[in-house]
């Protein structure tokens, strides 16, 4: 009996030490498992944190579980403070109140609206209550015993401004084109307007009546001549004659002229900066645009108001250049022109460039002013920015190029002269009808024997008829296929001693 239990004894002593030796590997095996399992969670928090999205858990409550740095940086919460809080308090409606019924109808049918189907633009909100742009993608992820779903998310504010810039660049060039269009069709209108009531001037210069009938169609045409180089301004076609210019005296000029405008209840401060560089710049263009900016700024101050004109000198970097569109980056000269008016708006700062945009009464303004400011100043090499608050007033900042040497050329003005006459032939090529049969009989008077042609094969056709012609008076914009530089090189075989004039409402680089 004793040998039996001395035996038994033992033989649960050695299964006591296997199964301590089992639970021990056990043991061992379940502290590497964890600590394989805290390493794997420090790498995946350490991807997470380091990820430039914000990365967010949930679970299928729709209660934060996980937040990386992104997440923290983008919302502004902390872990702690978001942990367990719904996901839809990083929403905006109608999402923030339809989120919860999303995941239910997904857990209940299947059916996703946000979770698997790719990347979705949605608006979030801050911790702050600012809103912004995002894109979100949604996976799912599931354990045994658990279903999470995983948020990705990326601001896409710059994204957005950047497609906003290019939006309204491209209108805005969109509406330049149609804008020069128009002008240059208006222009070959009011050529013959002007042009024939001059003549008929002539003829009735002893008629007192009917010479004030046409001075007064004169004026009226001369007033559609000036709206036309407003729209040409706009679209960047207008001649300019630029040279390096002193903006501290050109706009203490303007001011003499503005403070006579604008009258005395509007108080005008001009802070000019030393040592400024000078402006390639048009003078003559640059005196308009400040009176009309002067204008806009009398009008938004009925009652009374200060206007200031400030100079100094400025640097555009690459950083600025690249959330603007058409702005190169490099120095110029800046003059801010600042009012305390009524301001603007959001909505109307968006299209205060626009042609014929005004928030003024009918009959009030044409709606070219800042239209024609933005076209000239980004026809010379320029940038314009506005800056406006509703009831905090406008500032109009113009940025010109800096010039690159300080010599201008200075012509006098040209004399009085009678006008010319002759007897030799010109060959008028001018696609319009009524524009080439004012030219015509404009020439005609002063003596000149007169050949027409609507386009360059007819042009062509009546050299090779007459090929003692003196000059060739030709547009550049022609049809048939051939340009007024095409035409005169053609005609110039046949005859090398022609001289050539070309003429055009407006013209671009390439047609030469």
């Amino acid at each position: 009996m004793f040998v039996f239990l001395a035996a038994l004894a033992i033989w649960r002593f050695r299964a006591i030490v296997r199964l301590n030796r089992s639970l021990r590997a056990l043991i061992i095996e379940r502290e590497h498992a964890e600590a394989a399992l805290r390493e794997s969670e420090s790498r995946l928090w350490g991807v997470m944190d380091s990820a430039a999205d914000a990365i967010i858990t949930i679970d299928e409550h729709g209660l934060i579980d996980s937040f990386n740095r992104a997440a923290s940086l983008m919302f502004g919460y902390t872990v702690e403070e978001i942990r367990g809080q719904n996901v839809s308090l990083l929403m905006t409606e109608p999402d923030k109140s339809q989120h919860d019924g999303y995941i239910k109808k997904y857990l209940e049918t299947g059916k996703a609206r946000i979770i698997g189907i790719g990347l979705r633009e949605l608006t979030a909100i801050r911790k702050d209550g600012t809103k912004f742009p995002i894109e979100l993608s949604v996976a799912e992820s599931q354990s045994d015993r658990n279903r999470f779903f995983i948020g990705s998310v990326r601001n896409i504010t710059e994204r957005k401004e950047a497609q906003e810039i290019l939006q309204q660049a491209q209108k805005m060039e969109a509406i330049g084109q149609l804008t020069g269009g128009v002008a240059h069709d208006f222009n070959n209108l009011l050529t013959v307007i002007l042009g024939n009531l001059q003549l008929l001037g002539e003829c009735v210069a002893d008629d007192e009546n009917a010479r004030k009938l046409v001075d007064s169609a004169l004026r009226a045409g001369f007033r559609g001549a000036d709206l036309t180089q407003r729209l040409l301004a706009f679209s960047r076609k207008q001649p300019l004659a630029s040279k390096p210019t002193d903006i501290n005296k050109c706009v203490t000029g303007a001011a003499e002229l503005i403070r006579r405008t604008l009258g005395e209840n509007i108080e005008i401060e001009t802070v000019l900066s030393g040592g400024l560089w000078r402006a390639m710049i048009d003078e003559n263009q640059l005196e308009t645009a400040l009176l009309n900016l002067a204008i806009n700024s009398r009008d938004a101050m009925p009652d009374a108001g200060k206007l200031t004109i400030e100079t100094m000198n400025s640097h555009l970097d690459q950083e600025y250049a690249k959330h603007k569109t058409e702005v190169t980056p490099g120095q110029y000269v800046m003059i801010t022109v600042s009012d305390t008016g009524s301001g603007m708006s959001p909505e109307v700062l968006k299209r205060v460039f626009e042609p014929f945009f005004t928030t003024k009464e009918v009959g009030k303004g044409t709606g070219l002013g800042l239209s024609m400011i933005y076209g000239f100043v980004k026809q010379s090499g320029g940038h314009v920015a506005i800056y406006s608050e509703p009831g905090e007033g406008t500032s109009v900042k113009l940025y010109l190029p800096r010039a690159t040497s300080t010599g201008a050329h200075v012509t006098a003005p040209p004399q009085e002269k009678a006008m010319p006459a002759g007897s030799e032939t010109i060959l008028v090529v001018e696609d319009d009808p009524d524009v080439r049969a004012y030219v015509a009989s404009a020439l005609g008077v002063l003596g000149y024997t007169i050949l027409k042609a609507e386009d360059g094969p007819s042009a062509l056709a009546l050299m090779k008829e007459n090929p003692d012609v003196d000059l060739l008076f030709t547009d550049v914009v022609l049809p048939g296929g051939m340009n007024g530089r095409e035409l005169a090189d053609e005609i110039e075989k046949l005859n090398s001693d022609i001289k050539v004039l070309f003429t055009s409402g407006y013209t671009s680089g390439e047609n030469f």
